[in-house]
């Protein structure tokens, strides 16, 4: 099995995004409703809205995998903490 943040980032965006004009703003548009929030984004070209999108995607993921390793490494940190100050 392959795993690859960025290729999964694309696979997201591809499929699940919703990307379009509005003639109304005459501006691109797109929302993509993923897991860890929505995300919205509004340009003047669609290539800067989905960019737009993979950067906030790519930061969630981010700040997701930090979160995680805070919780695992503070009972890491603490246990050897404790450890040491009884040697």
């Amino acid at each position: 099995m392959s795993l690859s943040i960025k290729k999964y980032i694309e696979k997201t965006i591809n499929q699940k995004a919703k990307i379009g004009y509005d003639r109304s703003v005459k501006q691109w548009f797109g929302i993509l409703h993923h897991v860890s929030g929505s995300i919205y984004s509004q340009h003047s070209k669609k290539s800067q809205v989905k960019k737009e999108l993979i950067e906030v995607l790519e930061e969630f993921i981010a700040l997701y995998l930090e979160k995680q390793k805070d919780k695992r490494s503070f009972s890491e940190i603490k246990n050897s903490k404790v450890q040491g100050a009884y040697r």
